[in-house]
């Protein structure tokens, strides 16, 4: 018998009231637990992610802004005990398809989707291993890094990822 990978979301949020519930209703089957930051939201998005996600194990947090590097690595830490997955996501993102769970194995550490934001369509690695010390980099134009440098990387077509630009705090994103 196969033991079926758990997925979890790790997601940081601010001001996405409006936009978890498009979110949620992609994510529905797909992960088996969520973790998610709240950085300083002065509308209902607390409430809001308790009452979308509140049907599975997890937790909703709010914990002081830093910088986007910092503010996900601290998500990292949260997240990364509770599921053999990590899925990331941002509020104003859609998942499009259904992760293969077939494709996660050991001999991969992230899978990486194809990201549609407007006309412009590229790779990023969204669903990493939690058994392998991602980070991330960067204040504002964060990415994921690899302790080595580089890791095995599936590439995927199986599902992507839709990014919106609609976010609750794009207004104030650097601020």
């Amino acid at each position: 018998m196969t033991v079926r990978p758990t997925v979890g979301l790790m997601m940081i949020v601010r001001d996405e009231a409006e936009t978890l519930p498009r979110l949620a209703g992609t994510l529905t089957g797909q992960v088996d637990h969520a973790t998610i930051v709240d950085t300083g939201s002065v509308d209902d998005t607390v409430e809001v992610a308790r009452r979308l996600f509140g049907h599975l194990p997890g937790q909703v947090v709010t914990q002081a802004w830093s910088d986007f590097a910092s503010s996900r690595n601290s998500l990292l830490a949260l997240a990364r005990p509770q599921t053999d997955w990590l899925l990331a996501m941002d509020a104003d993102e859609t998942l499009q398809g259904d992760i293969d769970r077939h494709e996660i194995h050991a001999g991969v550490d992230a899978i990486s989707v194809e990201y549609y934001t407007g006309p412009i369509t590229y790779r990023l690695p969204r669903l990493i291993s939690a058994g392998v010390d991602w980070r991330w980099i960067g204040r504002t134009h964060e990415h994921l890094a690899h302790p080595n440098g580089s890791g095995r990387i599936l590439q995927s077509g199986r599902w992507s990822i839709r990014h919106h630009a609609d976010g609750g705090s794009r207004a104030g994103k650097y601020r």
